[in-house]
C-alpha cells in the first residue's frame, strides 16, 4: 500500500464519483474532445440530438457543444479530412452510469440511422459501439462496480 492509500498497480481517481442522487450530468460523462469534421452542421445535428448537447459557441467553421451543466464539451472544427489517418483520436469513450441511459442512447442512435453494435460481457459490462457522421468511432460503456475503470477491458474497445 502506497502513501496515498492505493495498492501497487491500482490507479487512484482524483475525481470522486457523483452522488447516487445526482441525475444531471451523471449518466454520460466525457470531459471534452476536439474533432475535425467534414460538415459542421451535420455533426452539430448528430450530437445535439444524440446527447442533448447545446451550442455554446459558434463561428462560420467551428462550434463548441456543451452539456447543460457545461461539464462535457465537444469542440468541432470543419475541415476536409482526406484520409482516415488525418484523425488524431481513435475513439471517444463515454462512461454511462445506468443501463437505462445506455438503452436510451442505443435507441437514439437507431433513430439517427446509425449502425450500432451492443455487446454484454461477463464482468458485467455492456459495450455499445457506433460511428458518428464523420466516421469517428464512439464507444459507450456501462459497467457495474465501485471503480472508475473496469478490471478487464474487452479487446473490442481497441478495435478500429
Amino acid at each position: 500500500m502506497g502513501s496515498n492509500g492505493v495498492a501497487e498497480g491500482d490507479v487512484a481517481s482524483p475525481h470522486p464519483r457523483p452522488a447516487e442522487d445526482a441525475i444531471v450530468g451523471a449518466n454520460v460523462q466525457l470531459q471534452g474532445a476536439i474533432l475535425h469534421v467534414e460538415s459542421l452542421f451535420r455533426t452539430i445535428d448528430f450530437y445535439t440530438r444524440l446527447l442533448d448537447l447545446q451550442i455554446a459557441r459558434t463561428s462560420p467553421n467551428a462550434a463548441v457543444l456543451a452539456s447543460r451543466t457545461g461539464v462535457s464539451t465537444l469542440a468541432l472544427y470543419e475541415r476536409e479530412a482526406s484520409h482516415f489517418t488525418d484523425r488524431t483520436v481513435q475513439a471517444l469513450v463515454w462512461h454511462v452510469s445506468t443501463l437505462e441511459a445506455l438503452d436510451e442512447i442505443d435507441q437514439r442512435l437507431k433513430d439517427l440511422g446509425a449502425r450500432v453494435l451492443k455487446r454484454r460481457f461477463e464482468q458485467p459490462l455492456t459495450l455499445l459501439s457506433t460511428r458518428d457522421p464523420d466516421d469517428q468511432r464512439l464507444l459507450f460503456i456501462y459497467y457495474e462496480g465501485d471503480i472508475d475503470i473496469p478490471e478487464d477491458i474487452p479487446s473490442e474497445v481497441f478495435w478500429y
